[in-house]
């Protein structure tokens, strides 16, 4: 009797917390398991809107994301937790979008079934009207890397011309996706003596999955990072950099 009062809890506490949606497996083969809600399906004049949910190794937790597809073009446009997920939040209605869409999906993308099932499904649905409402059209957007700190006993040597190089080719690389909220992340990462980044990681999340992966993506695109400074004696640096995209 307690272990079925225990199974009915789990399953009512899940049932709960994706408020009641209908949740399919897709039979995911690249990556985490993910699932669609085919509830959220939408089919509009422009392009159709579902839901997934897929596990996150680095957020360690349940993630939702909105998904957005043109014909065999797909992106997800806007990413949450499942425990802080509402439908209304997700709802296509309430996301701004590129005006292009990111990329063809194929057998090897992990959203390929779910995008198969949305595509499947939408073919009987009467299309609402729908206008896209463009990021560039709303917001004044400025992205910055900027407030670089980095530990080191040894006082003497010039780092200015060093990190302004570093901050310069990060900053190449530092395109988080649109949105309406501004952020701030912070990743701290180390590079060796001979310009190799050796670890990065989210030393303050901005609170968003999708920016905090950009920031880190960053870094990690724009190393190896050149040789640090010939009188710098130590093996190796920890640096912290901020990542700002701000939205006015």
């Amino acid at each position: 009797m307690k272990k079925l009062l225990l199974i009915l809890f789990i399953l009512l506490f899940f049932v709960s917390s994706a408020f009641a949606t209908n949740w399919e497996n897709t039979n995911n083969k690249k990556g985490s398991i993910v699932f669609i809600d085919t509830d959220s399906i939408v089919k509009t004049s422009t392009g159709t809107f579902f839901n997934i949910m897929y596990y996150s190794k680095q957020a360690k937790e349940q993630m939702i994301c909105l998904v957005y597809m043109i014909g065999n073009q797909a992106k997800i446009v806007k990413t949450m937790k499942l425990s802080e997920y509402t439908p209304k939040q997700m709802s296509y209605k309430k996301v701004f979008l590129d005006k292009k869409v990111a990329k063809e999906f194929d057998e090897n993308s992990s959203i390929y079934n779910a995008c198969i099932i949305a595509s499947q499904k939408a073919k009987n649905m009467k299309a609402v009207n729908y206008k896209p409402r463009f990021e560039e059209q709303n917001t004044n957007i400025s992205r910055n890397c900027s407030n670089i700190n980095y530990s080191s006993n040894e006082k003497d040597v010039d780092f200015k011309p060093y990190m302004n190089e570093l901050q310069r080719k990060i900053k190449l690389n530092w395109s988080p996706p649109k949105g309406n909220e501004s952020k701030n992340v912070i990743v701290l990462f180390k590079i060796s003596k001979d310009g190799q980044l050796l670890s990065s990681k989210i030393q303050k999340t901005s609170g968003s999955f999708a920016v905090d992966r950009a920031a880190l993506k960053a870094v990690q695109l724009a190393a190896p990072f050149k040789p640090l400074p010939i009188n710098f004696n130590e093996e190796s640096i920890d640096i912290q950099f901020s990542f700002d995209y701000n939205v006015i």
